[in-house]
């Protein structure tokens, strides 16, 4: 069985990675990422971005831009919704949040239930040694 110590580096080590995965997603150049980007359902279709942006509504005549991610990486108009600080709060967000931790990043959700519980271990064992001492105290015989 692995100690605390081995399992606290390989969550730190994952922790890091994840981060980092995230924070490439959430920075890239992408249509979902784009201030100007709206989503909006499309019967049929489903799930579509559409470009909100008043200069870039002006070039064209229709009036509506669906987005993807090919034009956001050439939209000279793009700006990216997201900073380094709000992803990294928004990491800490969900690692602190037992449910959405669990539903997006089980294996870290695992190892941190697994530090949690043997911090309650040993708590309860603590607490149970100083049941037993005051035990053993009010069962002195002294006389």
């Amino acid at each position: 069985m692995k100690d605390e110590m081995e399992i606290l580096e390989r969550l730190n080590k994952l922790m890091d990675r994840r981060l980092k995965a995230r924070t490439r997603e959430y920075l890239s150049r992408s249509s979902r990422n784009c201030v100007s980007g709206t989503r909006a359902r499309v019967r049929g279709v489903g799930h579509v971005i559409f470009c909100t942006n008043q200069k870039v509504l002006e070039r064209i005549k229709e009036g509506v831009l669906p987005c993807d991610d090919e034009a956001a990486s050439k939209c000279e108009c793009y700006e990216c919704r997201n900073t380094r600080e709000s992803v990294k709060q928004d990491f800490d967000d969900v690692v602190h949040s037992p449910a959405r931790c669990g539903e997006e990043y089980p294996k870290m959700a695992i190892l941190l239930w697994f530090l949690q519980g043997s911090k309650e271990t040993t708590r309860k064992m603590r607490f149970l040694e100083c049941l037993a001492w005051l035990r053993r105290l009010i069962t002195f015989k002294w006389w």
